[in-house]
């Protein structure tokens, strides 16, 4: 994470927004590196409902 964090970063670009299947254990990660639940949403795929969570960082520095 910390390599795309720094290639925004270089780009002027200092915030950040990722989404994740609720049931991923990356949404852990994504919490563990500061990310806060900013959404959700309900998606469908192949006929199985899945929910999604947003996952948003106001400022790259920390990361």
């Amino acid at each position: 994470m910390h390599k795309i964090a720094q290639e925004l970063v270089n780009q002027h670009i200092h915030t950040m927004l990722t989404w994740a299947f609720e049931q991923n254990g990356a949404c852990q990660f994504y919490e563990a590196l500061g990310g806060k639940r900013i959404d959700r949403a309900e998606v469908v795929i192949e006929g199985t409902s899945l929910s999604e969570v947003a996952f948003g960082w106001d400022t790259l520095k920390n990361l």
